[in-house]
């Protein structure tokens, strides 16, 4: 008698429409980049003000992505990078921005490669000592892709921080 109750409890769910939560992966969308917004500066100053009120670092105030903007495909090399990219927040929860990332990540700013093979990712000028974790979580993040060697980490002042590449991770386990 005791074991029927569960099954019991179950059924009733099951004939009152009560569903799981959880997304099934058929039902799991493909992740999608944000389109692009149009929010005044006004507004992103307020929201920036609110959200460093509210506790939130500077360097990942926009957690809501608010006024950060996918970097401009101007041709072949930044298209690959802004899929790159996109496979990266999407390996981060689908993740809309860097800043809705935890720390290290949150410094990211962009990304874009000068060159065939080499994702470069263009961080905050800070003093984070955590460059080579941003390069490895993005080079482990988007390592299915073949046609990734490196990433190698700037900032956006154009200071070369970090490299990861194949042939690191061959040499560790870190991914």
């Amino acid at each position: 008698m005791k074991r029927l109750a569960p099954l019991a409890l179950i059924a009733a769910l099951a004939l009152t429409g009560c569903v799981s939560t959880e997304p099934s992966a058929e039902s799991t969308p493909a992740p999608t980049v944000k389109p692009v917004k149009e929010t005044a500066s006004a507004d992103i100053a307020a929201l920036k003000s609110e959200a460093i009120k509210a506790g939130r670092p500077e360097s990942a105030w926009d957690k809501n992505c608010a006024a950060w903007e996918l970097p401009s495909n101007n041709g072949e090399n930044q298209a690959w990078a802004n899929k790159l990219g996109t496979a990266w927040l999407a390996a981060h929860n689908n993740a809309g921005c860097p800043d809705a990332i935890t720390w290290p990540s949150y410094y990211v700013e962009s990304w874009g490669s000068s060159k065939t093979g080499e994702l470069t990712i263009y961080a905050e000028d800070t003093e984070s000592t955590e460059w080579v974790s941003i390069a490895q979580d993005v080079m482990c993040k988007v390592s299915k892709d073949s046609t990734v060697e490196n990433v190698r980490v700037l900032t956006v002042s154009g200071d070369a921080r970090a490299h990861w590449g194949r042939a690191e991770m061959k040499k560790t386990d870190v991914c």
